[in-house]
């Protein structure tokens, strides 16, 4: 059973992530190899964060963010998947929670950006330094706040659905297919994307 001071500290992680993947340090502990073993720690079944985090980094390897490019945030939904992996016994079908929840973090990236813009917007060349530095403060703080809000909803909506799902899912398909199908699915998104760029072609 997660405690309230586990999710509390899953959902400090989730807005470090979320920092690190865009507005920083980007010292790359958002990524989901690393990302995943803390927040497994955290619930205390790092085997489940390590396995979770191999699988998200394998399809995260296609999805790096670049710039401003809309991205699908593998990053938050690992720290989300891995905490209702714990519940479930690390079960493949928890780990798929990875995909809306990345979604909800792709969505609320675009508004946090969109807010983000017009905060630059707002800088004059008359503003003081202490202003600029103000709203440089206000946008690293609004990409934190982006990833509390993805995890805690992400959170909210898994711990009602997941449990069923995989309950579900594993009464009529083995475990050990589901994991073979995550694996190989990462696999083939991680070899794709190296196949293109061999080949001198943009992924």
């Amino acid at each position: 059973m997660i405690g309230v001071e586990q999710w509390g500290l899953l959902i400090l992680l989730a807005g470090l992530v979320a920092q690190d993947t865009t507005a920083g340090p980007q010292i790359r502990f958002c990524e989901p190899i690393v990302a995943g073993p803390i927040a497994g720690w955290i619930v205390g079944d790092v085997v489940t964060g390590v396995l979770f985090g191999i699988a998200a980094q394998l399809i995260w390897s296609g999805t790096i963010p670049a710039g401003m490019t809309a991205f699908f945030d593998a990053n938050v939904g690992t720290v989300v998947a891995t905490a209702l992996g714990a519940m479930t016994v690390g079960s493949a079908v928890a780990f798929l929670w990875v995909l809306p929840v990345g979604y909800l973090g792709n969505v609320l990236t675009v508004v946090e950006r969109r807010v983000n813009g017009r905060i630059v917007e707002s800088v004059r060349s008359d503003d003081s330094p202490r202003m600029v530095g103000v709203r440089h403060v206000s946008g690293w703080v609004l990409s934190g706040a982006r990833g509390v809000v993805t995890a805690v909803l992400g959170v909210v909506i898994g711990v009602l659905v997941v449990p069923s799902i995989v309950t579900a899912v594993e009464s009529v398909v083995s475990p050990v297919v589901l994991w073979a199908g995550v694996l190989g699915t990462g696999g083939g998104v991680a070899l794709g994307v190296t196949w293109r760029y061999s080949n001198g072609r943009a992924a």
